[in-house]
């Protein structure tokens, strides 16, 4: 049998020189490398004391850097709790002074903080569903201001509606402090304009509405409604056109075509784009007008409104054509 050769030389051969090299290498290669550093340091003296100052020199670097990390972020920790601590005492103190001036809060009425001087009162608005009220204390004195439903606010534009709130709000005021309130109105004057935002609003307490043009309106008709439970069981609409029922006695047609305008507008904002007028669509929405006229005379019916309460006072723009006699007619209200 004969070997396998590689050239001229047996395989086997250079493998077992190979594996002769390699228990050489592994059994000498300690000495070997002692005799290396041995003659490098002859050869090359110092060279491996640089170069172990280098490392050194490398390694103190590394480590100053690594030291200063650590201190950056532990004063960094060190601030941010510092700044914590700093927002939870802040937090209680001002707990602590709030809880304070709730105690010591006086409770009073609007009116009260007009007439007093207690405080700056603003009020402005735009359409037909509330009233902005912006206070600025005056006093040191914490306030708890009320402002019951049923105040009549009188935009200083006569051209626009008056309004009174339909629900109660109330407000604290710190000393020196400035409060912007939004609260639910409703118009009390049917054949004004919407007020914009540009109107602003005074206050006009119940016992000085004929000073001020407004003797027509009956606040314990409108605060019997509003104190009504059934007064938030309707819609917008209805309560709308039953506050101006009360202060107005508008037409049937004018209650009509309010809730029939703003069916158009909640429903379907394009309708109106066609340049086709609002009776266009009268027949279509006929039914829900209806409906809401009934709503209209039970709302009225529940809360104790009969016809006697204005009728003495308002009539329509066509004498026998208003919406208290329209309801009259169709046994929707009590006389």
């Amino acid at each position: 049998m004969e070997l396998p050769l590689f050239g001229d030389v047996p395989v086997i051969c250079i493998i077992l020189a190979a594996v002769a090299l390699g228990l050489l290498i592994f059994v000498f290669h300690v000495p070997l490398a002692t005799l290396s550093h041995w003659l490098v340091r002859k050869l090359f003296p110092g060279y491996i004391e640089r170069q172990r100052a280098k490392q050194a020199a490398r390694e103190k670097a590394l480590a100053e850097l690594r030291a200063q990390e650590e201190r950056r972020r532990a004063e960094e920790w060190r601030k941010r709790e510092e700044k914590e601590l700093k927002r939870l005492k802040e937090e209680r103190d001002r707990a602590a002074i709030i809880a304070d001036w709730k105690r010591n809060a006086k409770e009073v009425k609007l009116a009260e903080v007009i007439s007093d001087r207690v405080a700056e009162v603003v009020a402005s608005g735009a359409g037909l569903t509330s009233v902005t009220v912006k206070l600025t204390s005056l006093v040191e004195q914490p306030l708890a201001v009320e402002i019951p439903r049923g105040s009549v606010f009188m935009c200083l534009n006569t051209a626009a509606q008056n309004m009174i709130t339909t629900r109660d709000v109330r407000t604290e005021l710190w000393p020196k402090h400035q409060v912007k309130t939004d609260i639910e109105a409703a118009c009390i004057n049917k054949r004004r304009s919407i007020p914009s935002a540009f109107d602003r609003f005074q206050l006009v307490p119940a016992d000085q509405l004929p000073l001020f043009g407004l003797g027509r309106l009956r606040p314990d008709s409108l605060v019997r409604l509003l104190d009504s439970s059934a007064f938030w069981q309707y819609s917008v609409l209805v309560r709308q056109s039953a506050i101006w029922t009360l202060t107005d006695n508008p037409s049937q047609m004018e209650i009509e075509d309010f809730i029939l305008t703003n069916l158009l507008t909640i429903n379907d904002k394009t309708e109106l784009r066609g340049g086709r007028p609002v009776n266009y669509f009268r027949d279509a929405y006929q039914g829900t007008i209806q409906r809401e006229m009934r709503n209209l005379g039970e709302l009225l019916e529940k809360a104790g409104i009969t016809a006697s309460d204005l009728a003495s006072e308002q009539g329509p723009t066509v004498p026998g054509a208003g919406t208290i006699e329209y309801l009259l007619k169709g046994n929707r209200l009590n006389r």
